[in-house]
């Protein structure tokens, strides 16, 4: 009797001990998975350069927005919008951000997506409010931007 409750004991221990082990390998190999993703593909930086200069909406509206580099961020702005622009960090490499912001409270948010080297989709959203998304083409020339 106490032989077969020792062998049924050790035999739950086992099987609790497989159960942790084949849970932690999983788990590892999801986390390592998502680990070289994210390390592969830097979606959070783009070179400043690709980016800086003029814009104008695609659709009929044809909004004008300007990409201006300060030292320390990218500075966009706008003929419509927040007053004051939108800021995004650069590096000392000129690497930028494309997640930005306006000095509010709370703050806006502006996230940019660089479709392909003369479109840009540019995603705005402000506290407790819907985000609207605008896709822009890259114009030559200069134009002159009120704010």
């Amino acid at each position: 009797m106490i032989a077969q409750t020792q062998f049924f004991l050790f035999h739950k221990f086992v099987s609790l001990k497989v159960k942790l082990i084949i849970i932690f390998l999983i788990s590892y190999i999801a986390v390592s998975a998502q680990q070289k993703t994210h390390n592969s593909i830097d979606s959070t930086k783009i070179d400043s350069k690709l980016i800086v200069g003029f814009w104008e909406s695609a659709d009929s509206n044809k909004y004008r927005i300007e990409f201006n580099d300060e030292q320390w961020a990218v500075k966009l702005k706008a003929e419509v919008g927040v007053a004051g622009g939108y800021f995004f960090s650069k590096d000392s490499t000129g690497m930028m951000q494309l997640s930005g912001w306006a000095p509010n409270w709370p703050p806006y948010d502006c996230s940019l997506y660089l479709k392909a080297s003369d479109t840009l989709e540019v995603t705005t959203l402000c506290f407790m409010c819907d985000a609207i998304t605008c896709k822009y083409v890259r114009v030559k020339k200069e134009i002159e931007i009120q704010k």
